[in-house]
């Protein structure tokens, strides 16, 4: 893993709109609602908020092959985030960049305050569910859009236990 560097990026950039794009090609690849690759579907905004950021992971410092967002959920205030869009290229999966991107996510939300994390996947995304249960991620039952659709997987991770 050592080759791996994870740091805070611009979603504007050119590799990040690259990423979003591969991650929508796999998604419309898996499920038939995500026919399109267009921006619009993640607006980069929700990345630029407050308490919000957006990690770029690279190989040898160089080449962008994950993302994820870290964005609050106002769910119950500001104490809990939700990661969007996490993402790793198919040539860089089984290098340890999930789990790169995993780690400095939680370093993050902690650094911002908040107690814990939560994600939605997909029923037909088992890489990913894999890499949440593996780090310590439990499924929860689905809240708000999510809540309706049938093919949504829900997770949470307590990273503050003082709530």
């Amino acid at each position: 893993m050592s080759d791996i560097s994870v740091r805070a990026e611009s979603p504007r950039t050119e590799d990040a709109t690259r990423l979003l794009r591969e991650a929508f090609n796999e998604l419309a690849r898996r499920y038939a609602e995500y026919s399109q690759t267009d921006a619009a579907l993640f607006p980069v905004e929700q990345a630029e908020q407050a308490g919000a950021v957006f990690l770029i992971a690279r190989l040898a410092g160089v080449q962008a092959v994950g993302c994820v967002v870290l964005r609050p959920l106002p769910c119950d205030g500001q104490s809990t985030a939700e990661m969007k869009r996490m993402f790793v290229t198919v040539e860089a999966r089984g290098r340890g960049v999930g789990s790169a991107l995993m780690a400095l996510v939680e370093r993050e939300a902690r650094a911002l305050g908040y107690s814990r994390l939560r994600l939605e996947t997909g029923d037909l995304q088992p890489e990913a569910i894999a890499l949440y249960e593996k780090h310590a991620f439990i499924r929860i039952p689905c809240w708000g859009t999510y809540a309706t659709d049938p093919a949504s997987v829900c997770y949470e991770k307590v990273i503050n236990r003082s709530i």
